[in-house]
């Protein structure tokens, strides 16, 4: 078992985007982070975002693109999809990664 980091903080669960409360996080990302911190002094990292399934994913792309909808009635679904790929990835889109995985 390794020393708990600082701050989790499941940020989708919070806001309901998940009905998993635990954060995921690779084995090795962890031991990084803890060296990371180690080296902050009295400053400590908060997580609020690791591992996040397809589904939670969605969930975020979905919400996201329902406020663009409400914002923009009148945009066509290509210009929709579009604009809300900018700032979330589709879901099930599998050959786009994105740009910050690791």
């Amino acid at each position: 078992m390794y020393p708990r980091l600082a701050s989790l903080s499941n940020q989708y669960y919070q806001q309901g985007f998940s009905t998993d409360s635990k954060v995921y996080l690779r084995k090795e990302t962890v031991k990084k982070l803890l060296d990371v911190q180690n080296s902050l002094g009295n400053f400590r990292l908060k997580i609020r975002d690791a591992f996040r399934s397809r589904d939670v994913q969605n969930n975020i792309y979905q919400k996201y693109r329902a406020d663009s909808v409400k914002q923009h009635p009148d945009r066509d679904e290509e210009t929709l999809k579009m604009e809300v790929g900018k700032f979330v990835s589709p879901p099930y889109q599998t050959e786009r990664i994105p740009p910050h995985a690791t």
